[in-house]
């Protein structure tokens, strides 16, 4: 694309990101496309979720880098695939292991008795708000990131926040979040490996009307660092 203008190259690339993967199964599931323009070389990726996940992106973009300054230095590009290898063996020992045994001791012993059907959106009919974030809510909200010399992130405000209005809103005692985690846990090697490792976590989060709302904080907390444990 040497002679297009830089509307039609913009063109061009918002339409190879907008354009979807029509097939999943037996199909390749990604696309690379490098576009020359008359002042730049542009590298476009395209890569289903399903074997990409949020920090292979990061990753991704510095071997990208890496490979190209090893180009201009005129070294060889090898693809180190040892260590999806040593993953797999890591992961087929983890099953059959004991701390296999017990984590799924713990979820079974954690959701038990757990009898809420599955809720989305269009089943409770509410409608969403938008609101600034005030220069005081912003210090109430600052206020709350340590209770008691313990330190509570914004993901785990915003956890409880929406954990408590959806108990209040179902009249229920207790509900089942599903959020991801990184899943990236079979030593170091993993750091710096492609792939879809996230795993769903779900978390029971009991409301108890007879706490203060910083008890709740540091409950929520306590279930979200035994799921992780």
């Amino acid at each position: 694309m040497e002679n297009s203008s830089k509307e039609e190259v913009n063109s061009f690339i918002e339409e190879f990101t907008e354009k979807p993967f029509t097939q999943i199964f037996n199909h390749q599931l990604f696309s690379f496309i490098l576009v020359k323009t008359s002042d730049e070389n542009i590298l476009l990726a395209k890569i289903h979720h399903s074997i990409f996940d949020g920090t292979s992106k990061t990753i991704f973009y510095h071997q990208i880098k890496e490979a190209i300054e090893d180009l201009k230095n005129g070294k060889t590009i090898k693809p180190n695939l040892d260590d999806y290898q040593r993953y797999v063996v890591m992961e087929k020992e983890y099953l059959n292991s004991k701390l296999a045994e017990r984590d799924l001791n713990y979820w079974l012993k954690n959701l038990k008795d757990y009898k809420n059907e599955y809720l989305n959106p269009k089943d409770l009919h509410y409608t969403s708000y938008d609101f600034p974030l005030t220069e005081k809510l912003t210090q109430d909200l600052e206020q709350l990131r340590n209770i008691d010399g313990v330190k509570i992130s914004p993901f785990v405000i915003g956890l409880a926040v929406s954990a408590l209005y959806f108990n209040c809103a179902c009249h229920t005692s207790e509900t089942v979040w599903n959020t991801t985690y990184h899943g990236r846990n079979f030593g170091s090697d993993v750091d710096n490996m492609l792939g879809e490792f996230i795993n769903i976590l779900p978390m029971k989060i009991e409301y108890n009307p007879n706490i203060t709302f910083k008890e709740y904080l540091l409950q929520v907390k306590n279930v979200l660092k035994s799921s992780l444990a």
